[in-house]
């Protein structure tokens, strides 16, 4: 309802939504920010405020340059993939053993430079690639030589010598070993721990990506079991007695057991 699902996608596509719901840590960032900013205007004049977050223009300032685009020139952006608004090359390519390199270009000298990385100096005087504006205009020819190029190339290796020679590069890191070996950077700062699971075992869980000076993380514990906490609630929320409990065990209404 904020329009960000109608620019994500690929270019010719449908419009699809994100995959990750996204509009609700958005609008959670925004919430922190604005009790921040209360707990301060509080501290300073004594009064506190009341806040009113609405989702959907949490969510509506992140598509903000677009709203512009089409209030000022009457322009409807539509999905664009990995393609950038003015440059080119800018995009996500295949690389050989099937893996991904993140690769842009954002001047005439980045572009130069991988021109000569792939062995193609004369790119540059090719009239359709001299500018910026005539790479994006014939972006999708120049697309395919760089999808050509680097389909027989290694993504590591492919990255390190394009950085090395000044262009924007790196491979597409695949979800599962990030999270499976954590980084020393990740474990040094605690963010990936070991937690023990009754039912699942040992496994690695991200906790929250910051870190407090003089807060203590706490213990970490594993999420609860199938009606782990079910007799507490009954009992302090409540006010069941262990007959009363007892008795909606019986008929399957609780307890730590699954039915069926």
């Amino acid at each position: 309802m904020a329009g960000l699902a109608s620019i994500h996608g690929y270019e010719g596509d449908e419009p699809m939504n994100t995959g990750g719901l996204i509009p609700d840590p958005i609008s959670g960032y925004y919430l922190a920010a604005a009790i921040v900013a209360s707990i301060h205007h509080r501290q300073r004049t004594g009064v506190g405020q009341r806040i009113d977050a609405a989702m959907i223009e949490a969510v509506a300032v992140q598509v903000g340059d677009a709203i512009l685009e089409c209030d000022v020139n009457g322009d409807i952006r539509a999905p664009q993939g990995n393609r950038h608004p003015r440059f080119a090359p800018h995009g996500i390519y295949r690389t050989a053993n099937d893996e991904w390199l993140a690769l842009a270009t954002e001047s005439d000298a980045e572009f130069a430079a991988l021109a000569g990385a792939m062995n193609r100096p004369e790119l540059v005087q090719e009239p359709r690639f001299a500018s910026i504006e005539a790479r994006k205009a014939n972006e999708a020819a120049l697309d395919a030589i760089v999808a050509a190029w680097l389909v027989e190339r290694e993504a590591v290796a492919s990255a390190e010598a394009l950085g090395e020679a000044g262009v924007h590069a790196a491979r597409v890191e695949p979800f599962k070993p990030i999270f499976a070996n954590a980084s020393p950077q990740w474990q040094h700062r605690g963010f990936l721990t070991p937690v023990p699971h009754p039912e699942s075992g040992t496994h690695l869980m991200p906790l929250m990506p910051w870190v407090f000076a003089n807060t203590p993380r706490g213990d970490v514990r594993h999420s609860p079991l199938f009606g782990q906490h079910s007799r507490e609630v009954f009992s302090e929320e409540l006010g069941l007695g262990d007959e009363a409990y007892r008795e909606l065990e019986e008929l399957a209404v609780t307890g730590t057991r699954r039915v069926g």
